[in-house]
Order: structure tokens, then sequence, then C-alpha cells
């Protein structure tokens, strides 16, 4: 009996080291900028799609928006499938765009990413700052016009309006914390008192 006391009190005193020593462990995430990829088939596939960033025609990607508030289109035509203008998910891959911007600035130290990621932002605060007689509530910002998204609390939900506004919520936020953005803070924070002055009553 002696012997198993003694092990068991063993067992708790290195149990209790143990957690103590976890507790002390603290993990926090790592920058994107402190990762290099060396030459691999990974590098390989982050420089494709950095190209593919950089081959993409913001005022193209931003037609949706433009027409959405009356403002011009720069000339530009329409991107086709999910992001044409008739499409119920039309402007949902605006966030991913800047959110892949601004990693993509990380990863590569490349100033052409976070400039590109700062004009449209700049785009986007011109939609969300539109003249108020168009139709748009204070800090309301989408592809599609905001009766849509009064058709989903009603009942009739014409796609996914609130899932493509919480994309672009998401990429402005990441311009703001990962490309210091002001104005994307600016944008977000108008976004995100419309959403709850929107969906509070619900």
């Amino acid at each position: 009996m002696k012997g198993s006391a003694s092990f068991l009190i063993a067992i708790a005193v290195f149990c209790s080291s143990a957690s103590a020593q976890t507790q002390a462990r603290v993990v926090v995430p790592f920058a994107l900028s402190d990762v290099t990829l060396l030459a691999s088939p990974f590098k390989d596939a982050m420089d494709r799609k950095c190209s593919y960033l950089l081959w993409l025609d913001k005022d193209r990607m931003l037609y949706t928006w433009r027409l959405n508030y009356g403002l011009s289109t720069q000339g530009a035509q329409p991107v086709g499938s999910w992001e044409a203008p008739g499409c119920g998910v039309r402007g949902h891959t605006m966030g991913h765009f800047l959110i892949a911007l601004a990693q993509a600035y990380l990863m590569t130290g490349d100033n052409r990413y976070k400039a590109k990621a700062d004009s449209i932002v700049t785009a986007l605060a011109a939609c969300q700052n539109a003249d108020a007689s168009r139709g748009f509530s204070t800090g309301y910002l989408s592809a599609f016009p905001e009766s849509s998204v009064d058709s989903v609390t009603a009942g009739l939900c014409p796609w996914a309006p609130i899932y493509c506004i919480h994309k672009t919520f998401a990429g402005a936020l990441d311009c703001y914390n990962l490309l210091g953005n002001a104005t994307a803070l600016i944008v977000a924070t108008g976004m995100g008192n419309w959403i709850y002055s929107k969906l509070n009553p619900y």
C-alpha cells in the first residue's frame, strides 16, 4: 500500500509539474511575412496565384459594384459566371480578392499587391459613400440592391446576400489589419453598423 501511495503521489506531482509547464507556454500566430517559401512546388503554386492576382482587372471586378451605385464603370466589361450582373452571389469574390492581395503582399513584399488592394478599397468606399438618395442606407455596401437583403428578412431569399456582404467585410478587415489601410477600417465599421441596425430587430 505504501508503495502504491508513493507511486500515486509521484504521478500527481508529475502531472502538476507538466500542467504548470503547459500553462506557461504561450502560442502566438506568426506573420506571413515571417515565412519564405524556397524553390518547390509550393513556391511555384504561390507564384502562379500571385501572377493571377496581378492579371485580374480591378475595374472589371468592380463593375457590378459601381453599376449598383450608379457610378461610372470606367468603361470596363462585367465579369461573367458567378460575378455576372444578374447573378445572386455577385460581389462575393471581392472579399476573397482583397484577402488574397493582402496576403500576397505579406508573402512577397511586392508593393503592387498593396497598391491594387488600396485602390479597390478606395473604390468601394466611393460606392459606400454614394448619394443616399439612390436608396441605400448609411454604411450599406454590396454589389446588389439593399432590397435583396429585405427579401431575405421577409423570407424571400434571392440567394445569399448576407454571405456576400460578410465576404466583403472580411476583406476590408484584412486590408486594415494586414495592410494598415485606415479607409478599410472605416468601410468595415460602416458595414458593421449597418448589419447591426438591419438585423438587430430579429
